[in-house]
């Protein structure tokens, strides 16, 4: 297993800063790709790091990547959109297949919040991905009159089309965050609920049943809405909140949460 950070070039000329972990299986052809949440490290707090090293040890090549204004990258969080880091994740996604030889054919993905909606979106657009696991996945439709960080999202885009930008701050870590509208309108207008429906690859879904940012309710949702995936499989972790006990000191939901995608991705790669 070897594992190293890299930079890779986006679409946009900037700096994607993502991290390898390989397997020692030179022929090995499956790959993981992790896509981080909302204003999130790209290593989501060790967890997909630690996914990684379990997989790489079995022949999985995984890779995960920094979007604009999150973690270690050094783009300016304006470039925050739903399009800017599904183009990140293409170009993460023909990184590792010109360089490392995966197949999308035996290729997953796994993603955290907003990560999850991200996944949801890239797979109707790459549906020979094989199989995907969603983590606390904001995995819903959003609506006008619908909230984010406090405030509807008509609110802010209102502002945004008056000033420019809509700031708010990060519910998360009280800093400030310069919305583009940009970013607003993808939140409206890309549907990742529409777009995982019809997805015909494997399926995981693990929820916090204690999750008052992304309500178990939308994991429900999900998983009886797909109509026709190879395997779909449900799994709530009990007492975890969406930062399954990171934020509260239980690491063991987070543990709990690895083995479960471990085991799943062991089984359907």
């Amino acid at each position: 297993m070897n594992q190293t950070d890299k930079i890779i070039k986006s679409k946009r000329n900037t700096d994607i800063h993502a991290t390898l972990v390989l397997s020692n299986d030179k022929t090995s052809k499956k790959g993981l790709i992790m896509v981080h949440g909302f204003k999130a490290d790209r290593t989501e707090g060790g967890r997909f790091i630690e996914l990684a090293h379990n997989l790489a040890l079995k022949g999985i090549n995984c890779i995960c990547m920094s979007f604009p204004g999150c973690g270690d990258s050094t783009e300016d969080f304006f470039n925050y959109t739903l399009d800017n880091c599904l183009d990140d994740i293409d170009t993460c996604v023909n990184y590792m297949v010109e360089n490392i030889g995966i197949d999308l054919k035996e290729t997953g993905m796994v993603g955290y919040s907003m990560g999850g909606r991200l996944t949801c979106l890239y797979v109707k657009k790459h549906p020979e991905i094989k199989s995907v696991a969603l983590w606390a996945a904001a995995s819903y439709n959003s609506k006008p009159e619908e909230s984010f960080q406090g405030s509807r999202f008509d609110e802010m885009i209102d502002e945004a089309k008056a000033n420019g930008v809509c700031l708010r701050k990060n519910s998360f870590d009280n800093s400030t965050l310069n919305f583009s509208l940009d970013f607003l309108n993808n939140m409206l207008e890309l549907k990742p609920a529409d777009a995982i429906r019809d997805y015909e690859g494997n399926v995981l879904i693990v929820h916090g049943d204690m999750d008052d940012i992304v309500p178990l309710d939308v994991a429900h949702n999900t998983y009886n809405s797909l109509t026709t995936p190879k395997h779909k499989q449900l799994e709530i972790i009990k007492g975890a909140n969406h930062g399954f006990g990171l934020w509260t000191d239980e690491m063991h939901q987070s543990q709990e949460l690895v083995l479960k995608t471990t085991e799943y991705f062991l089984n359907k790669l």
